[in-house]
């Protein structure tokens, strides 16, 4: 028997190849589900329009319309930025 053998058996490396294995297989596991918690997080995000603007809560006249006007789409925008930043999202 050569000395790479005996190592090898002595140290349990099929054992070994199953744990690596096992962990990979893990790794991949947590990837898809952190993926599929940020596209969720991403998605709940989406604004719909209700005839109410989203940042003073002024009525709308039109009804598709998101905001009431540009200033306060860029404030809810601002808005945001700084709760991403800040980590209030």
């Amino acid at each position: 028997m050569s000395i790479a053998t005996l190592l090898s058996q002595s140290r349990g490396e099929d054992r070994c190849a199953d744990i690596i294995d096992m962990s990979a297989h893990q790794t991949a596991l947590d990837l898809t589900i952190a993926l599929l918690a940020h596209q969720r997080k991403k998605f709940s995000k989406r604004l719909y329009a209700n005839g109410e603007c989203h940042f003073c809560g002024e009525d709308i006249a039109h009804a598709n319309a998101l905001f009431c006007d540009s200033y306060c789409c860029e404030d809810y925008e601002r808005l945001q930025k700084q709760k991403e930043i800040s980590g209030l999202m």
